[in-house]
């Protein structure tokens, strides 16, 4: 297949997906202009001594983390459910889900807060024990984050369905299981695998799931055999399997867990109610917005230099514009700001300061990364440019790397 081919096989599946939204009567959303509806895993050749080599944290890293992690206030209001309607007797797994997702609609759970779940012991059987999962790459002798989240099976169980990486992918999941939940049966679960393969859970951990989830995995444990209680000695809830079991359920879907809403969501809270905080530094005001200054310690970069600025300020690309122009402005209003020659950049709103579109990698060298990036964006009245960290120099690879860092 070539290049072509599958450019062209792309097109032709987001023309048909907006043919079938069309046939019954929904108008295709901005995502499917935007967005790619498939994607491609394929394994490479094993990395090199000296880049294997750099693919773990330094000791300082893990230190800070060590003190960033914390328990999410949610789950002291799933203690108040599981308290108020059934004591410290078992209940139903998915009702208690259900029981829970009704209580938050309906307003009907008390205000909480991080005090709230100070007494929550760093695991015990269905409780995970903390960690966390970074996301870096190399910039030179110094190690970058992208992103630290707290640790989910699916971070890098989705790697399993390829076979040289199968038997690595089924070692680290059995390892995981043990370090984070000792004396438990585990389980995977997952959420919407019935439209996304990421979501698709990989091997090595025998899988539960519920409702229509269970006709497209058959051979799965349905949820609604299990049960869970409020525990009154550690105050921790823990699940029980179909045979009475201590069981663990590790989420191994690819989106990350505290983006889960629903029965899903709270089941990934039951069992993992870890949050990590990374630094960040404090943005100070420049003209049209702010500027937020890299943030170093010990060789490692917490947070890139990063520019929010309004629409207004931004030179954007307009049609029929010479190129050559436009390229001069931006270079001398990026020089004037102090931006590096490589960004990425991403249309912004601040009615909730969501991200309209996902970050792009801009260069002057390369004009049209520009022109297709910096131009009006509907709904967006700001945008933020972050510097290239590392900067690409000249063709080969961008390699990220993801680490596991234990804190129990």
């Amino acid at each position: 297949v070539t290049p072509v081919e599958v450019v062209e096989a792309l097109a032709d599946l987001d023309r048909a997906a907006g043919e079938a939204l069309a046939a019954v009567g929904s108008r295709a959303g901005a995502w499917l202009l935007k967005e790619p509806l498939a994607h491609e895993i394929v394994a490479g050749e094993p990395l090199p001594a000296d880049l294997a080599a750099a693919a773990s944290l330094p000791p300082s890293a893990e230190e800070v983390l060590a003190g960033r992690v914390v328990p999410m206030s949610f789950y002291e209001s799933l203690r108040q459910v599981a308290e108020a309607v059934h004591g410290f007797a078992p209940a139903p797994l998915i009702d208690f889900c259900a029981e829970v997702t009704i209580a938050t609609e309906r307003g009907q759970l008390r205000p909480v807060d991080a005090s709230s779940v100070a007494d929550l012991p760093r695991g015990h059987l269905s409780l995970a024990r903390p960690a966390s999962v970074v996301l870096h790459q190399q910039a030179g002798p110094r190690v970058v984050v992208n992103s630290v989240m707290a640790d989910y099976l699916g971070s890098r169980s989705r790697w399993g369905r390829l076979e040289p990486l199968h038997d690595t992918v089924v070692r680290d999941a059995a390892t995981t299981a043990a370090q984070r939940h000792p004396g438990a049966v585990p389980y995977q679960f997952s959420a919407s695998t019935d439209w996304t393969t990421t979501q698709r859970p990989g091997p090595g951990l025998p899988l539960a799931e519920w409702g229509g989830a269970l006709l497209d995995h058959p051979g799965a444990v349905d949820l609604a055999r299990f049960t869970v209680r409020l525990d009154r000695e550690t105050r921790t809830l823990q699940v029980a399997d179909p045979d009475g079991a201590p069981a663990a359920l590790l989420y191994g879907g690819a989106i990350p867990p505290h983006l889960l809403r629903g029965v899903e969501g709270i089941l990934a809270t039951i069992c993992s109610p870890w949050a990590v905080i990374p630094p960040r530094p404090r943005p100070g005001a420049v003209d049209g917005g702010t500027v937020a200054p890299r943030l170093e310690r010990d060789g490692v970069v917490w947070s890139r230099r990063t520019w929010v600025l309004d629409a207004d300020a931004v030179p954007l690309w307009e049609r029929g514009a010479r190129i050559t122009d436009y390229l001069a402005r931006f270079d001398a209003w990026r020089l004037g700001h102090g931006m590096p020659e490589q960004l990425f950049v991403a249309a912004s709103s601040t009615r909730g300061t969501r991200r309209v579109g996902k970050p792009t990698w801009v260069s002057l060298e390369h004009p049209l990364t520009l022109v297709c990036a910096l131009r009006g964006s509907a709904g967006a009245d700001r945008w933020v440019l972050t510097e290239a960290l590392p900067a690409v120099a000249g063709p080969g690879r961008v390699i990220e790397y993801v680490s596991v860092v234990d804190h129990g």
